[in-house]
Protein backbone atom coordinates (compact mmCIF):
# COMPACT_ATOMS: atom_id res chain seq x y z
CA UNK A 1 0.00 0.00 0.00
CA UNK A 2 1.24 3.48 -0.88
CA UNK A 3 0.84 6.89 0.76
CA UNK A 4 -1.35 7.98 -2.15
CA UNK A 5 -3.84 5.32 -1.02
CA UNK A 6 -4.26 6.72 2.50
CA UNK A 7 -3.16 10.37 2.41
CA UNK A 8 -5.53 13.22 3.06
CA UNK A 9 -5.52 15.38 -0.06
CA UNK A 10 -7.18 18.31 1.69
CA UNK A 11 -4.26 19.81 3.63
CA UNK A 12 -4.72 22.76 5.94
CA UNK A 13 -1.88 25.24 5.58
CA UNK A 14 -0.63 28.46 7.14
CA UNK A 15 2.05 30.98 6.27
CA UNK A 16 5.14 31.61 8.42
CA UNK A 17 3.87 35.15 9.08
CA UNK A 18 0.46 34.01 10.38
CA UNK A 19 -0.21 34.41 14.09
CA UNK A 20 0.06 31.48 16.47
CA UNK A 21 -3.41 32.30 17.79
CA UNK A 22 -4.86 31.94 14.28
CA UNK A 23 -3.00 28.66 13.70
CA UNK A 24 -4.21 27.26 17.01
CA UNK A 25 -7.80 28.32 16.29
CA UNK A 26 -7.62 26.68 12.84
CA UNK A 27 -6.41 23.38 14.34
CA UNK A 28 -9.09 23.53 17.01
CA UNK A 29 -11.88 24.42 14.57
CA UNK A 30 -10.86 21.72 12.04
CA UNK A 31 -10.10 19.17 14.80
CA UNK A 32 -6.63 18.49 13.45
CA UNK A 33 -3.20 18.38 15.05
CA UNK A 34 -0.89 19.51 12.23
CA UNK A 35 -0.63 22.37 9.77
CA UNK A 36 1.81 22.52 6.88
CA UNK A 37 3.58 25.87 6.62
CA UNK A 38 3.79 27.23 3.08
CA UNK A 39 5.74 30.19 1.77
CA UNK A 40 4.09 30.75 -1.57
CA UNK A 41 3.70 27.18 -2.78
CA UNK A 42 6.90 25.89 -1.11
CA UNK A 43 6.72 23.80 2.08
CA UNK A 44 8.92 25.48 4.69
CA UNK A 45 7.71 23.88 7.90
CA UNK A 46 5.16 22.03 9.96
CA UNK A 47 3.46 23.19 13.14
CA UNK A 48 1.53 20.95 15.49
CA UNK A 49 -0.66 21.45 18.51
CA UNK A 50 2.19 19.95 20.54
CA UNK A 51 4.43 22.82 19.41
CA UNK A 52 1.84 25.14 20.95
CA UNK A 53 1.61 23.31 24.25
CA UNK A 54 -0.72 20.47 23.36
CA UNK A 55 -4.48 20.32 23.01
CA UNK A 56 -4.94 22.12 26.35
CA UNK A 57 -2.69 25.07 25.50
CA UNK A 58 -3.67 28.08 27.56
CA UNK A 59 -1.26 30.93 26.98
CA UNK A 60 -0.48 31.36 23.32
CA UNK A 61 1.21 34.73 22.89
CA UNK A 62 -0.75 37.14 20.67
CA UNK A 63 2.38 38.67 19.21
CA UNK A 64 4.13 35.47 18.07
CA UNK A 65 4.17 34.10 14.54
CA UNK A 66 4.01 30.57 13.17
CA UNK A 67 7.67 30.88 12.08
CA UNK A 68 8.66 31.23 15.77
CA UNK A 69 7.31 27.78 16.67
CA UNK A 70 7.24 25.69 13.49
CA UNK A 71 9.57 22.82 12.76
CA UNK A 72 11.57 24.02 9.77
CA UNK A 73 13.39 20.77 9.00
CA UNK A 74 10.51 19.08 7.21
CA UNK A 75 10.64 15.38 6.50
CA UNK A 76 8.31 14.56 3.62
CA UNK A 77 7.15 11.60 1.60
CA UNK A 78 6.17 10.96 -1.99
CA UNK A 79 2.81 9.55 -3.11
CA UNK A 80 4.45 6.30 -4.24
CA UNK A 81 6.25 5.75 -0.89
CA UNK A 82 5.08 2.60 0.87
CA UNK A 83 3.14 2.86 4.11
CA UNK A 84 5.73 0.56 5.71
CA UNK A 85 8.49 3.04 4.85
CA UNK A 86 6.41 5.91 6.27
CA UNK A 87 5.88 3.96 9.51
CA UNK A 88 9.64 3.47 9.78
CA UNK A 89 10.19 7.21 9.26
CA UNK A 90 7.60 7.99 11.95
CA UNK A 91 9.41 5.69 14.39
CA UNK A 92 12.98 6.68 13.50
CA UNK A 93 12.35 10.43 13.52
CA UNK A 94 9.61 10.43 16.19
CA UNK A 95 7.20 12.19 13.86
CA UNK A 96 3.43 12.28 13.80
CA UNK A 97 2.88 13.67 10.32
CA UNK A 98 4.42 13.46 6.90
CA UNK A 99 3.59 16.03 4.23
CA UNK A 100 3.36 14.30 0.85
CA UNK A 101 5.08 16.11 -2.01
CA UNK A 102 5.11 15.52 -5.73
CA UNK A 103 8.29 17.28 -6.71
CA UNK A 104 7.99 20.54 -4.76
CA UNK A 105 4.17 20.56 -4.77
CA UNK A 106 2.21 19.66 -1.63
CA UNK A 107 -0.35 17.00 -2.62
CA UNK A 108 -1.34 15.49 0.73
CA UNK A 109 -0.52 14.64 4.30
CA UNK A 110 -0.31 11.39 6.25
CA UNK A 111 -0.54 11.44 10.02
CA UNK A 112 -0.05 8.87 12.74
CA UNK A 113 -3.87 8.80 13.02
CA UNK A 114 -4.09 7.70 9.38
CA UNK A 115 -1.66 4.87 10.12
CA UNK A 116 -3.62 3.86 13.24
CA UNK A 117 -6.87 3.85 11.25
CA UNK A 118 -5.22 1.67 8.61
CA UNK A 119 -4.10 -0.79 11.29
CA UNK A 120 -7.59 -0.89 12.81
CA UNK A 121 -9.24 -1.82 9.52
CA UNK A 122 -6.55 -4.29 8.48
CA UNK A 123 -3.86 -4.01 5.89
CA UNK A 124 -5.51 -5.10 2.70
CA UNK A 125 -4.26 -3.94 -0.66
CA UNK A 126 -7.65 -2.39 -1.40
CA UNK A 127 -8.20 1.29 -0.86
CA UNK A 128 -10.69 2.01 1.91
CA UNK A 129 -13.93 3.34 0.44
CA UNK A 130 -15.86 3.90 3.64
CA UNK A 131 -18.23 1.00 3.15
CA UNK A 132 -19.08 -1.29 6.02
CA UNK A 133 -17.86 -4.87 5.91
CA UNK A 134 -20.65 -5.99 8.23
CA UNK A 135 -20.65 -7.15 11.83
CA UNK A 136 -17.65 -8.96 13.18
CA UNK A 137 -18.20 -12.58 14.24
CA UNK A 138 -18.04 -13.33 17.98
CA UNK A 139 -14.54 -13.89 19.30
CA UNK A 140 -15.29 -17.43 20.42
CA UNK A 141 -18.55 -18.68 18.89
CA UNK A 142 -18.20 -22.14 20.42
CA UNK A 143 -17.95 -20.96 24.02
CA UNK A 144 -21.13 -21.42 26.10
CA UNK A 145 -22.46 -18.60 28.20
CA UNK A 146 -21.22 -19.31 31.71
Amino acid sequence: MRLQDIMNRSVETVAPSDSLVMANELMWRKRIHHLVVLEGSRVVGVISDTDLGGPNAQDIPDDRKVSDFMTASVVSGKPEMTVDRAINIFRERRLNCLPVLEGEKLVGIVTSSDIENLAKRGTSNRRYTGESIGPYPPLNPIRDND
